[in-house]
């Protein structure tokens, strides 16, 4: 599931509503996945954490920042570009959805192989 601020509402969405709508708009996505992943369990754990102690910072968790914990953090959020090279994710705090109109798509998946 996925967190979204947008005018102070929060969305859920996983990679299956967005690819739904993608294609609803005529577009065919010929990559889609999660990332954010090695880092889930830190996440998942800071939200929790910040629901039973209720923060006062705010409803949203996009607005943190743990400041020398996300250096330690960052190499490891940079080292899934690896993972994503070569494989798609099956879960993760964010999406990645990269979408071309109908024919275009097609074209791509061709010259790709994929």
């Amino acid at each position: 599931m996925i967190y979204v601020n947008q005018s102070g509402r929060f969305h859920r969405y996983t990679l299956r509503s967005r690819r739904a709508r993608v294609r609803e708009a005529g577009f065919v996505p010929p990559r889609e996945t999660y990332f954010n992943t090695l880092l889930f369990p830190a996440v998942a754990a800071f939200r929790i954490v910040g629901r039973w102690l209720r923060a006062s910072r705010g409803p949203s968790d996009l607005r943190y920042s743990l400041g020398p914990v996300d250096e330690l953090l960052f190499p490891v959020f940079a080292a899934e570009k690896w993972l994503l090279r070569a494989v798609n994710l099956p879960f993760g705090v964010s999406i990645l959805l990269v979408a071309r109109k109908g024919s275009a798509a097609r074209e791509y998946r061709k010259g790709s192989g994929s």
